[in-house]
């Protein structure tokens, strides 16, 4: 969770307006957590974050069951 979180900030430094990037961020983790951490890489600061467990198993669920239906 945390590697996903990582990568989706680094491709938010790249490009904000990326598809991937719109799509994934909102739904799995918090807007600013994000913002955060995309910062934090910028800098070159030790990455520390904040992942919510519990929405990123129910959106992950969610769409495996709306693809499985």
């Amino acid at each position: 969770m945390l590697a996903a979180m990582i990568n989706l900030a680094n491709l938010g430094i790249v490009d904000y307006t990326n598809s991937e990037f719109e799509y994934y961020t909102p739904r799995y983790f918090d807007l600013t957590d994000i913002r955060h951490l995309m910062n934090q890489i910028e800098k070159n600061e030790q990455r520390k974050a904040k992942v919510n467990i519990k929405k990123f198993i129910q959106v992950l669920y969610s769409e495996i069951i709306s693809k499985v239906d």
